[in-house]
């Protein structure tokens, strides 16, 4: 078959991704891409991106899911900076998290969180994304103007960013959020006009 593990180097990190081919894939003929986001804590592997790789396989879209960051005493967490989940103090409406233990804080990214709204890596996630992205459409024949997006709870919150961040959001033809909203005050204007939306709670 043509699924394959792989990873990109960035930030001196390893980003494991899995890229699967469509069975009709050919060399030849561009094909649409769809990109999938994890939840909080899971992988590349995660059950919601399996099912994804294999509906692919027989609809005729290539798959690519990636693992996201994790440090400090969250190592085995990986996570999706985004949406809010770095950011509660600067949020529009003002803090978003009363002042108490930062349990979920990614220290080594992070360093000192605020509030125990920062809850995921500080790393920048849209350009481990588009990292991974410019590899899979730079090694296979995939249509540019139809890749998509999708995600489940903290990847699913972390479609927004994809959508209003400036580096991201003229890269795909649709976000799919699952199960996942951005903080409150953390939604944003489109700089690059307006992106299609699927969301599923």
């Amino acid at each position: 078959d043509y699924t394959l593990r792989t990873t990109v180097s960035f930030l001196g990190e390893a980003v494991e991704y899995r890229l699967s081919l469509p069975n009709s894939y050919d060399p030849s003929t561009p094909g649409p891409l769809l990109m999938h986001h994890h939840g909080w804590g899971e992988s590349r592997s995660s059950p919601s991106g399996s099912e994804f790789h294999q509906h692919g396989k027989v609809s005729g879209y290539a798959d690519v899911s990636i693992s996201g960051y994790r440090d400090g005493k969250w190592w085995n967490r990986r996570s999706w900076n985004g949406a809010g989940s770095t950011q509660s103090s600067r949020s529009a409406l003002g803090a978003t998290c009363l002042p108490q233990p930062q349990d979920f804080c990614y220290s080594d990214s992070c360093g000192t969180c605020a509030d125990n709204c920062w809850w995921t890596t500080c790393q920048d996630s849209v350009a481990q994304t588009l990292a991974v992205l410019a590899e899979v459409v730079g090694g296979h024949c995939i249509d540019e103007d139809r890749v998509f997006s999708t995600g489940v709870s903290n990847g699913g919150a972390y479609q927004f960013t994809l959508g209003y961040d400036a580096r991201s959001s003229g890269k795909f033809a649709g976000i799919f959020p699952i199960i996942g909203s951005p903080h409150a005050g953390f939604v944003r204007g489109l700089p690059n006009g307006p992106v299609p939306l699927l969301a599923v709670w």
